[in-house]
């Protein structure tokens, strides 16, 4: 089937950007909060530093956490899928992953909706506008959304094909 292949491939590509990008935002977190102490002990404080921190914090959050959606390594309750074996194991799988999307789209959704809220709001200290802080949030839920799509399309054809994960 070339679907499951090709968002297999697209949720891959999208793990390996997303890799990249949460490592520059811890780099660039760690680099500002060492400039921040630095600063604070031996000059005066930057006021800019604790705000691009926090925003450097909110897109790693929201990055890694797809990073672990993708990898399975959010808290989950299986116990009923680990009873379960074969076609019904990847069936409850599936039906899961159709939960989580549904999750991710009212997530996405409701995002969408705070970015457009904060059209006019500016941030202190950068003066960023702060529908950029906000994209965090539709940009991470959009990411876990392709990989349980991925996810569940892969369930479907396992359970089609009596195969087990």
């Amino acid at each position: 089937m070339p679907l499951v292949s090709f968002l297999s491939r697209l949720s891959d590509l999208a793990d390996r950007v997303m890799c990249r990008l949460v490592f520059l935002a811890v780099a660039a977190l760690t680099l500002t909060i060492t400039l921040q102490i630095a600063a604070r002990i031996f000059f005066d404080a930057l006021p800019w530093t604790e705000e691009l921190s926090r925003y450097l914090l909110v897109f790693a959050t929201f990055g890694g956490a797809s990073l672990a959606y993708k990898r399975g390594n959010h808290i989950a309750v299986t116990f009923l899928i680990g009873l379960a074996r074969g076609r019904l194991r990847e069936l409850l799988g599936a039906v899961v992953q159709l939960f989580c999307l549904f999750f991710f789209a009212i997530a996405i959704r409701s995002s969408i909706q705070l970015i457009s809220m904060q059209i006019y709001q500016t941030s202190p200290a950068l003066g960023l506008p702060m529908r950029l802080v906000y994209l965090a949030l539709p940009f991470g839920f959009s990411t876990m959304a392709l990989h349980a799509l991925a996810e569940f399309v892969a369930c479907c054809r396992r359970a089609l094909r009596g195969e087990a994960a």
